[in-house]
């Protein structure tokens, strides 16, 4: 049985109900023209990249996928500004995934020794993490989609792929999950700061050929 409170609310639910239908109905150039207009500085940062090396999780030893990475932010931007939030995620997020050239969860080259070899990845789904910072308090605003008020928060948000790290004791995807949780949120967790993982998908049969 509905509670009183919530019939006296039925008209404004329907209200919005009927205005998020509407948006649905929207074409994409529509809503992207609405999400353009958005007050606030949420809007996605277009993220160097540089050429990476992956060893994914279940491959043989020394065997390194060639991939596409998150890359060091390309200029010093303005202090106490959004730009400047976003490069010191970055650069957290690098150190945590890189610790060395040679023994990090994404690497800048191939290590030397012997045996290692590597391959382009094509259509790999590599694990990745994902940390979301958010600034400040919360603007009110008017949802596009229903028209309700909700608060909008300042939100900076970096990924990056990641694989085996060579010199963690644990080798394991859930490991690797934990080392990097710890190294992104530290002893003492930020209150803003959140940490998400997407699992690794399949690498397909990988054969290395003797010599």
């Amino acid at each position: 049985m509905a509670r009183f409170g919530d019939i006296m609310r039925a008209e404004e639910l329907k209200a919005a109900k009927d205005k998020f239908d509407a948006w649905l109905k929207l074409d994409r150039a529509a809503k992207q023209a609405a999400y353009a207009t958005a007050v606030g500085n949420n809007k996605r940062v277009n993220r160097a990249s540089r050429i990476a090396y992956i060893q994914p999780f279940g491959a043989p030893d020394k065997f390194w996928y060639e991939t596409k990475a998150l890359a060091s932010a390309a200029a010093t931007p303005a202090p106490n500004t959004k730009e400047e939030n976003d490069a010191g995620l970055i650069t957290l997020v690098l150190t945590a995934t890189a610790p060395t050239a040679t023994t990090g969860y994404v690497l800048a080259t191939v290590p030397t020794g012997a045996g290692n070899v590597s391959a382009r990845a094509k259509k790999i789904k590599f694990a990745t993490v994902k940390v979301t910072e958010r600034t400040g308090a919360g603007a009110p605003q008017i949802s596009r989609m229903t028209g309700r008020p909700y608060l909008k928060y300042a939100t900076n948000t970096v990924s990056s792929p990641f694989g085996v790290n060579s010199s963690a004791s644990d080798k394991s995807e859930q490991g690797a999950r934990k080392a990097l949780r710890t190294a992104l949120l530290g002893s003492t967790p930020p209150d803003n700061r959140f940490v998400g993982f997407s699992p690794q998908g399949d690498i397909g049969n990988i054969v290395i050929a003797s010599a």
